[in-house]
Protein backbone atom coordinates (compact mmCIF):
# COMPACT_ATOMS: atom_id res chain seq x y z
CA UNK A 1 0.00 0.00 0.00
CA UNK A 2 2.82 2.43 0.90
CA UNK A 3 4.56 1.70 -2.42
CA UNK A 4 1.33 2.51 -4.26
CA UNK A 5 1.02 5.81 -2.36
CA UNK A 6 4.63 6.71 -3.15
CA UNK A 7 4.11 6.01 -6.85
CA UNK A 8 0.91 8.10 -6.84
CA UNK A 9 2.72 10.94 -5.09
CA UNK A 10 5.60 10.80 -7.58
CA UNK A 11 3.14 10.93 -10.48
CA UNK A 12 1.34 13.88 -8.88
CA UNK A 13 4.66 15.72 -8.43
CA UNK A 14 5.51 15.01 -12.07
CA UNK A 15 2.19 16.54 -13.16
CA UNK A 16 2.95 19.57 -10.98
CA UNK A 17 6.39 20.16 -12.48
CA UNK A 18 5.14 19.77 -16.06
CA UNK A 19 2.19 22.05 -15.34
CA UNK A 20 4.35 24.81 -13.87
CA UNK A 21 6.71 24.76 -16.86
CA UNK A 22 3.73 25.04 -19.23
CA UNK A 23 2.26 27.88 -17.15
CA UNK A 24 5.55 29.82 -17.35
CA UNK A 25 5.57 29.37 -21.14
CA UNK A 26 1.91 30.41 -21.33
CA UNK A 27 2.59 33.55 -19.25
CA UNK A 28 5.66 34.49 -21.32
CA UNK A 29 3.73 34.14 -24.59
CA UNK A 30 0.91 36.23 -23.07
CA UNK A 31 3.32 39.09 -22.32
CA UNK A 32 4.79 39.02 -25.84
CA UNK A 33 1.49 38.66 -27.73
CA UNK A 34 -0.29 41.28 -25.60
CA UNK A 35 2.51 43.83 -26.07
CA UNK A 36 2.81 43.21 -29.81
CA UNK A 37 -0.92 43.44 -30.48
CA UNK A 38 -1.72 46.43 -28.25
CA UNK A 39 1.41 48.58 -28.55
CA UNK A 40 3.89 47.62 -31.26
CA UNK A 41 1.52 46.61 -34.09
CA UNK A 42 0.35 50.22 -34.60
CA UNK A 43 3.86 51.16 -35.69
CA UNK A 44 4.19 48.40 -38.28
CA UNK A 45 2.93 48.03 -41.85
CA UNK A 46 -0.57 46.57 -42.43
CA UNK A 47 0.68 43.08 -43.41
CA UNK A 48 2.62 42.71 -40.16
CA UNK A 49 -0.34 44.08 -38.20
CA UNK A 50 -2.48 41.29 -39.66
CA UNK A 51 0.10 38.65 -38.68
CA UNK A 52 0.29 39.98 -35.11
CA UNK A 53 -3.49 40.22 -34.83
CA UNK A 54 -3.92 36.61 -36.02
CA UNK A 55 -1.32 35.54 -33.44
CA UNK A 56 -3.28 37.38 -30.77
CA UNK A 57 -6.53 35.69 -31.84
CA UNK A 58 -4.89 32.27 -31.76
CA UNK A 59 -3.53 32.90 -28.26
CA UNK A 60 -6.52 34.70 -26.75
CA UNK A 61 -9.15 32.31 -28.08
CA UNK A 62 -7.75 28.98 -29.26
CA UNK A 63 -4.72 28.61 -26.96
CA UNK A 64 -6.55 29.79 -23.83
CA UNK A 65 -9.43 27.41 -24.48
CA UNK A 66 -7.11 24.45 -25.08
CA UNK A 67 -5.05 25.35 -21.99
CA UNK A 68 -8.15 25.38 -19.78
CA UNK A 69 -9.32 22.01 -21.16
CA UNK A 70 -5.86 20.45 -20.81
CA UNK A 71 -5.26 21.73 -17.28
CA UNK A 72 -8.75 20.75 -16.16
CA UNK A 73 -7.87 17.18 -17.11
CA UNK A 74 -4.45 17.39 -15.40
CA UNK A 75 -5.97 18.90 -12.24
CA UNK A 76 -8.50 16.07 -11.95
CA UNK A 77 -5.81 13.44 -12.58
CA UNK A 78 -3.53 14.98 -9.93
CA UNK A 79 -6.31 15.21 -7.34
CA UNK A 80 -7.25 11.58 -7.87
CA UNK A 81 -3.63 10.55 -7.40
CA UNK A 82 -3.33 12.51 -4.18
CA UNK A 83 -6.79 12.02 -2.66
CA UNK A 84 -8.53 9.47 -4.89
CA UNK A 85 -11.71 11.55 -4.59
CA UNK A 86 -12.81 14.91 -5.96
CA UNK A 87 -15.91 16.90 -5.06
CA UNK A 88 -18.83 16.92 -7.46
CA UNK A 89 -18.78 20.70 -7.67
CA UNK A 90 -15.10 20.73 -8.69
CA UNK A 91 -15.99 18.47 -11.63
CA UNK A 92 -18.96 20.71 -12.48
CA UNK A 93 -16.80 23.85 -12.21
CA UNK A 94 -14.02 22.58 -14.48
CA UNK A 95 -16.50 21.14 -16.99
CA UNK A 96 -18.45 24.40 -17.03
CA UNK A 97 -15.34 26.46 -17.70
CA UNK A 98 -14.31 24.19 -20.57
CA UNK A 99 -17.79 24.45 -22.08
CA UNK A 100 -18.15 28.22 -21.56
CA UNK A 101 -14.78 28.96 -23.18
CA UNK A 102 -15.57 26.71 -26.12
CA UNK A 103 -18.86 28.55 -26.59
CA UNK A 104 -17.79 32.16 -25.87
CA UNK A 105 -14.27 32.12 -27.32
CA UNK A 106 -14.51 29.63 -30.17
CA UNK A 107 -17.96 28.51 -31.34
CA UNK A 108 -19.85 31.84 -31.20
CA UNK A 109 -16.98 33.87 -32.76
CA UNK A 110 -16.60 31.32 -35.58
CA UNK A 111 -20.35 31.32 -36.29
CA UNK A 112 -20.39 35.13 -36.23
CA UNK A 113 -17.13 35.33 -38.19
CA UNK A 114 -15.74 37.73 -35.59
CA UNK A 115 -13.51 36.88 -32.65
CA UNK A 116 -13.96 40.44 -31.36
CA UNK A 117 -17.40 39.49 -30.00
CA UNK A 118 -15.50 38.47 -26.87
CA UNK A 119 -15.41 42.18 -25.97
CA UNK A 120 -19.16 41.97 -25.28
CA UNK A 121 -18.87 38.98 -22.94
CA UNK A 122 -17.73 40.67 -19.73
CA UNK A 123 -20.04 41.74 -16.89
CA UNK A 124 -20.58 45.31 -15.73
CA UNK A 125 -18.50 47.27 -14.78
CA UNK A 126 -15.47 45.47 -16.24
CA UNK A 127 -15.35 47.72 -19.31
CA UNK A 128 -17.10 50.67 -20.92
CA UNK A 129 -18.14 48.61 -23.97
CA UNK A 130 -21.83 49.70 -24.17
CA UNK A 131 -20.94 53.38 -23.87
CA UNK A 132 -18.23 53.09 -26.52
CA UNK A 133 -20.77 51.43 -28.82
CA UNK A 134 -23.33 54.20 -28.31
CA UNK A 135 -20.80 56.96 -28.95
CA UNK A 136 -18.45 55.52 -31.57
CA UNK A 137 -20.21 52.42 -32.93
CA UNK A 138 -17.22 50.30 -31.90
CA UNK A 139 -15.37 48.86 -28.89
CA UNK A 140 -11.62 49.53 -28.64
CA UNK A 141 -11.66 50.53 -32.33
CA UNK A 142 -13.38 47.23 -33.21
CA UNK A 143 -16.52 47.70 -35.28
CA UNK A 144 -19.13 44.97 -35.72
CA UNK A 145 -20.62 46.55 -38.86
CA UNK A 146 -19.16 43.78 -41.07
CA UNK A 147 -21.18 41.25 -39.08
CA UNK A 148 -24.44 43.03 -38.31
CA UNK A 149 -24.52 45.75 -40.97
CA UNK A 150 -26.14 49.12 -40.34
CA UNK A 151 -27.78 47.97 -37.11
CA UNK A 152 -24.48 46.68 -35.66
CA UNK A 153 -24.68 49.02 -32.64
CA UNK A 154 -28.20 47.92 -31.73
CA UNK A 155 -27.46 44.19 -32.10
CA UNK A 156 -24.15 44.49 -30.21
CA UNK A 157 -25.93 46.26 -27.36
CA UNK A 158 -28.62 43.55 -27.30
CA UNK A 159 -25.92 40.83 -27.07
CA UNK A 160 -24.20 42.76 -24.26
CA UNK A 161 -27.48 43.22 -22.36
CA UNK A 162 -28.47 39.54 -22.75
CA UNK A 163 -25.10 38.50 -21.33
CA UNK A 164 -25.53 40.87 -18.36
CA UNK A 165 -29.02 39.50 -17.68
CA UNK A 166 -27.71 35.91 -17.72
CA UNK A 167 -24.82 36.78 -15.41
CA UNK A 168 -26.67 38.88 -12.85
CA UNK A 169 -29.79 36.68 -12.76
CA UNK A 170 -27.52 33.73 -12.00
CA UNK A 171 -25.68 35.70 -9.31
CA UNK A 172 -28.96 36.68 -7.62
CA UNK A 173 -29.92 32.99 -7.48
CA UNK A 174 -26.58 31.27 -6.92
CA UNK A 175 -24.23 34.00 -5.67
CA UNK A 176 -20.79 34.88 -6.99
CA UNK A 177 -20.19 31.17 -7.69
CA UNK A 178 -22.39 31.45 -10.80
CA UNK A 179 -19.95 33.63 -12.71
CA UNK A 180 -16.57 33.45 -10.95
CA UNK A 181 -16.48 29.66 -10.53
CA UNK A 182 -18.50 28.50 -13.53
CA UNK A 183 -18.41 30.96 -16.45
CA UNK A 184 -15.74 33.70 -16.16
CA UNK A 185 -13.72 33.71 -19.42
CA UNK A 186 -11.16 36.22 -18.13
CA UNK A 187 -9.45 34.82 -15.03
CA UNK A 188 -11.80 32.42 -13.23
CA UNK A 189 -11.32 29.75 -15.91
CA UNK A 190 -7.56 29.78 -15.35
CA UNK A 191 -7.79 30.10 -11.57
CA UNK A 192 -9.70 26.84 -11.36
CA UNK A 193 -8.03 24.87 -14.16
CA UNK A 194 -4.41 25.49 -13.13
CA UNK A 195 -4.76 27.33 -9.82
CA UNK A 196 -3.69 24.21 -7.89
CA UNK A 197 -0.21 24.57 -9.43
CA UNK A 198 0.09 28.25 -8.46
CA UNK A 199 1.72 30.40 -7.19
CA UNK A 200 5.13 29.44 -8.49
CA UNK A 201 6.67 30.52 -5.17
CA UNK A 202 5.73 29.24 -1.70
CA UNK A 203 3.56 31.75 0.18
CA UNK A 204 4.02 30.17 3.61
CA UNK A 205 7.08 28.04 4.40
CA UNK A 206 5.43 26.62 7.51
CA UNK A 207 2.33 25.58 5.53
CA UNK A 208 3.69 25.18 1.97
CA UNK A 209 0.36 23.92 0.59
CA UNK A 210 -1.48 27.03 1.76
CA UNK A 211 -2.94 29.35 -0.88
CA UNK A 212 -3.57 32.22 1.57
CA UNK A 213 -1.48 35.37 1.14
CA UNK A 214 0.00 37.25 4.10
CA UNK A 215 -2.16 39.79 5.91
CA UNK A 216 -0.12 42.79 4.69
CA UNK A 217 -0.46 41.65 1.06
CA UNK A 218 -4.18 41.06 1.50
CA UNK A 219 -4.60 44.53 3.04
CA UNK A 220 -2.85 46.07 0.02
CA UNK A 221 -5.05 44.05 -2.35
CA UNK A 222 -8.16 45.19 -0.47
CA UNK A 223 -7.14 48.85 -0.89
CA UNK A 224 -6.37 48.21 -4.56
CA UNK A 225 -9.78 46.55 -4.96
CA UNK A 226 -11.51 49.74 -3.80
CA UNK A 227 -9.30 51.97 -5.95
CA UNK A 228 -9.77 49.84 -9.06
CA UNK A 229 -13.56 49.69 -8.95
CA UNK A 230 -13.64 53.47 -8.39
CA UNK A 231 -11.36 53.96 -11.42
CA UNK A 232 -13.62 51.78 -13.58
CA UNK A 233 -16.74 53.63 -12.45
CA UNK A 234 -15.04 56.97 -13.17
CA UNK A 235 -14.18 55.78 -16.70
CA UNK A 236 -17.82 54.81 -17.21
CA UNK A 237 -18.87 58.24 -15.94
CA UNK A 238 -16.40 59.90 -18.32
CA UNK A 239 -17.94 58.07 -21.31
CA UNK A 240 -21.47 58.95 -20.18
CA UNK A 241 -20.50 62.62 -19.92
CA UNK A 242 -19.00 62.51 -23.42
CA UNK A 243 -22.28 61.03 -24.72
CA UNK A 244 -24.02 64.12 -23.30
CA UNK A 245 -21.31 66.32 -24.85
CA UNK A 246 -19.65 67.12 -21.52
CA UNK A 247 -15.92 66.53 -21.95
CA UNK A 248 -13.69 66.30 -18.89
CA UNK A 249 -11.00 64.60 -21.01
CA UNK A 250 -9.79 66.54 -24.09
CA UNK A 251 -10.37 63.86 -26.73
CA UNK A 252 -11.85 60.42 -27.31
CA UNK A 253 -8.43 59.15 -28.35
CA UNK A 254 -7.01 59.98 -24.92
CA UNK A 255 -9.97 58.31 -23.22
CA UNK A 256 -9.51 55.17 -25.33
CA UNK A 257 -5.78 55.10 -24.57
CA UNK A 258 -6.41 55.42 -20.83
CA UNK A 259 -8.65 52.36 -20.95
CA UNK A 260 -6.26 50.47 -23.23
CA UNK A 261 -3.29 50.98 -20.92
CA UNK A 262 -5.45 50.19 -17.89
CA UNK A 263 -6.22 46.86 -19.55
CA UNK A 264 -2.57 46.20 -20.43
CA UNK A 265 -1.17 47.11 -17.01
CA UNK A 266 -3.80 45.78 -14.60
CA UNK A 267 -5.86 43.24 -16.50
CA UNK A 268 -3.06 41.55 -18.42
CA UNK A 269 0.45 42.24 -17.10
CA UNK A 270 -0.46 42.46 -13.40
CA UNK A 271 -2.74 39.42 -13.72
CA UNK A 272 0.05 37.33 -15.27
CA UNK A 273 2.54 38.48 -12.62
CA UNK A 274 -0.04 37.80 -9.93
CA UNK A 275 -0.33 34.19 -11.04
CA UNK A 276 3.37 33.72 -10.26
CA UNK A 277 3.55 35.38 -6.83
CA UNK A 278 -0.04 35.38 -5.45
CA UNK A 279 -1.94 32.57 -7.16
CA UNK A 280 -4.55 31.83 -9.78
CA UNK A 281 -7.11 34.11 -8.14
CA UNK A 282 -4.76 37.13 -7.97
CA UNK A 283 -6.89 39.20 -10.37
CA UNK A 284 -10.08 38.19 -8.55
CA UNK A 285 -8.91 40.13 -5.50
CA UNK A 286 -9.43 43.42 -7.36
CA UNK A 287 -11.55 42.56 -10.42
CA UNK A 288 -14.17 45.36 -10.65
CA UNK A 289 -16.82 43.01 -12.05
CA UNK A 290 -16.02 40.48 -9.33
CA UNK A 291 -16.37 43.13 -6.63
CA UNK A 292 -19.73 44.27 -7.99
CA UNK A 293 -20.91 40.66 -8.37
CA UNK A 294 -19.67 39.92 -4.84
CA UNK A 295 -21.84 42.71 -3.43
CA UNK A 296 -24.89 41.33 -5.26
CA UNK A 297 -23.97 37.86 -4.03
CA UNK A 298 -24.00 39.08 -0.43
CA UNK A 299 -27.42 40.68 -0.98
CA UNK A 300 -28.63 37.33 -2.38
CA UNK A 301 -27.61 35.62 0.87
CA UNK A 302 -24.37 34.01 -0.27
CA UNK A 303 -22.43 32.50 2.63
CA UNK A 304 -20.52 29.45 3.81
CA UNK A 305 -22.45 27.67 6.54
CA UNK A 306 -20.40 26.17 9.37
CA UNK A 307 -21.27 24.07 12.41
CA UNK A 308 -22.64 21.16 10.36
CA UNK A 309 -20.34 18.87 12.34
CA UNK A 310 -17.50 19.52 14.81
CA UNK A 311 -14.66 21.88 13.75
CA UNK A 312 -11.26 20.49 14.76
CA UNK A 313 -9.50 23.80 13.92
CA UNK A 314 -7.09 22.02 11.54
CA UNK A 315 -6.88 25.15 9.36
CA UNK A 316 -7.19 23.25 6.06
CA UNK A 317 -10.11 25.49 5.03
CA UNK A 318 -7.92 28.59 5.30
CA UNK A 319 -5.09 26.86 3.42
CA UNK A 320 -7.45 25.92 0.59
CA UNK A 321 -9.04 29.37 0.17
CA UNK A 322 -7.45 31.16 -2.79
CA UNK A 323 -9.04 34.44 -1.68
CA UNK A 324 -7.37 34.35 1.78
CA UNK A 325 -10.69 34.52 3.64
CA UNK A 326 -10.39 33.60 7.32
CA UNK A 327 -12.86 30.73 7.35
CA UNK A 328 -11.37 29.05 10.41
CA UNK A 329 -12.17 31.87 12.85
CA UNK A 330 -15.86 31.59 11.92
CA UNK A 331 -16.00 27.81 11.63
CA UNK A 332 -14.49 27.37 15.10
CA UNK A 333 -17.44 29.36 16.50
CA UNK A 334 -20.05 27.77 14.25
CA UNK A 335 -20.75 31.13 12.58
CA UNK A 336 -21.42 31.58 8.83
CA UNK A 337 -18.69 33.01 6.59
CA UNK A 338 -19.92 36.10 4.74
CA UNK A 339 -17.55 37.88 2.34
CA UNK A 340 -17.93 39.67 -0.98
CA UNK A 341 -14.53 38.19 -1.89
CA UNK A 342 -15.80 34.59 -1.75
CA UNK A 343 -15.91 33.25 -5.33
CA UNK A 344 -17.87 30.15 -4.29
CA UNK A 345 -15.25 27.75 -5.62
CA UNK A 346 -15.99 25.27 -2.83
CA UNK A 347 -12.32 24.40 -2.19
CA UNK A 348 -12.67 25.05 1.55
CA UNK A 349 -15.66 22.68 1.62
CA UNK A 350 -13.68 20.06 -0.28
CA UNK A 351 -10.69 20.46 2.06
CA UNK A 352 -12.61 20.10 5.34
CA UNK A 353 -12.07 16.57 6.69
CA UNK A 354 -15.13 16.90 8.95
CA UNK A 355 -17.62 17.95 6.20
CA UNK A 356 -18.35 20.98 8.38
CA UNK A 357 -18.93 23.55 5.61
CA UNK A 358 -21.67 24.21 3.05
CA UNK A 359 -22.16 26.90 0.38
CA UNK A 360 -25.62 28.47 0.18
CA UNK A 361 -27.76 31.44 -0.93
CA UNK A 362 -31.38 32.35 -0.18
CA UNK A 363 -32.44 30.58 -3.38
CA UNK A 364 -30.38 27.44 -2.73
CA UNK A 365 -31.68 27.31 0.84
CA UNK A 366 -35.25 27.55 -0.41
CA UNK A 367 -34.71 24.72 -2.89
CA UNK A 368 -33.17 22.51 -0.20
CA UNK A 369 -36.07 23.16 2.18
CA UNK A 370 -38.54 22.10 -0.52
CA UNK A 371 -36.79 18.77 -1.08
Amino acid sequence: MSDFKNISRLKANFYTRIAQVLIIVFIAIGFVVGFLNSVLSKRLDPSMQDVIHISYILYEHIARTLIVIFFSFITIKRLKLLKKTISRFRIVSLSSFCASLLILLVIVPILANSFELFLLFMPFPWSTAPFQLILTGSVYNTSFINIFGEISVQISLIIYIIFQVVVFTGVVLFGRRWFCSLICPMNGCHAESFGDFLPLITLDKERPKSKAVKKKVKKFLKIFQIVFIVVNLLLILAWILVIFDVRIIPSLEILKNIELYKYLMFELILMLLGWMVIGGRSYCYYCPAGTFIGIIGRISGQKILTGLTQCTECGLCNDACKMSIDILSRASKGEPVKSIDCVGCGLCIEACPQSNLQYTTYFLKKIKNQE
